[in-house]
């Protein structure tokens, strides 16, 4: 059985692994301010030419998000993509839409809270 090991930092583990996958949520910040260290530690990760994903189950399209880190402080230098939910099941749908396995009658336009509140 495997054991977890607590770590006190990304200095002990940063040369074990090439791909990166982190949560935003509750990981980098807490949907009002990043937590401490957050930014240090992806400039650490892209110095020693990691890739960081970001994951998220958060309903909006990356551009959304990207331009949200932005406002809490993380510029897009740090990262290599943003997956989400949102993002996901929008690529599903323009693909399903372009090879016509889903047809609409009339255009269809999405609105959220985010899309609206900009």
């Amino acid at each position: 059985m495997l054991k977890t090991k607590i770590i006190r930092g990304i200095s002990e583990i940063v040369d074990f692994y090439e791909v990166y996958f982190i949560d935003l949520w509750g990981v980098i910040h807490n949907g009002v301010k990043l937590f401490p260290g957050v930014n240090d530690v992806l400039k650490v990760l892209k110095k020693k030419k990691k890739t960081v994903f970001f994951i998220t189950n958060a309903p909006r399209r990356a551009t959304i998000i990207s331009k949200q880190l932005k406002e809490l402080g993380i510029d897009n230098n740090v990262y290599d993509r943003i997956v989400s939910s949102g993002e996901i099941t929008w690529y599903f749908l323009e693909q399903k839409i372009k090879s016509k396995e889903i047809l609409f009658e009339k255009k269809i336009e999405v609105l959220s809270y985010w899309s609206t509140k900009r």
